[in-house]
């Protein structure tokens, strides 16, 4: 569950015709609107998109994440303005995963200035998801994914 994805949505986003022309055919799982998702909260898809993984990152640390994105944003800047720029596209979003730490009550997680300029230059907002850790096992809780656990916003297709 940690690392980082770009997600793209959008209800009218026809993801095909972006990915015709697209270098991320590699990168990218996509989605489109009326698909199932296998959720009983939101059994379809209600919007179309793609999702990037973009660090995959093992370690439960943020700064390898951050590093990993903000390489891809340098480097795939003419990408994602074609992206954000793409009709149909109503949401450019990067997901950022961690696990709780254990036995705390609080977390702060900064997330460098210069990061979150160059993501809000592309249009990009930037989310975190802090994923729950079993007590007994140290590993995330089985079966939180995103979708169920980010209070009641919509399953976006990715799996970070």
């Amino acid at each position: 569950m940690p690392g980082c994805v770009l997600n793209a949505t959008g209800a009218q986003f026809d993801v095909d015709a972006f990915m015709r022309d697209s270098t991320w055919l590699e990168l990218s799982s996509i989605f489109h609107r009326g698909d199932a998702t296998n959720l009983r909260s939101c059994p379809v898809q209600e919007r179309s998109g793609l999702a990037v993984g973009i660090s995959d990152s093992d370690e439960d640390d943020l700064e390898p994440q951050i590093r990993d994105a903000t390489e891809f944003l340098q480097q795939e800047r003419a990408e994602i303005e074609r992206l954000a720029a793409f009709p149909g596209v109503d949401s450019l979003e990067l997901s950022i995963g961690l696990f709780w730490c254990r036995d705390t009550l609080c977390q702060f997680h900064t997330l460098p200035s210069a990061f979150l300029r160059l993501a809000g230059e592309l249009g990009v907002a930037v989310t975190l998801c802090v994923y729950g850790v079993s007590e007994d096992e140290g590993e995330a809780e089985p079966g939180a994914s995103r979708a169920e656990t980010s209070s009641g916003r919509e399953n976006r297709g990715d799996t970070s």
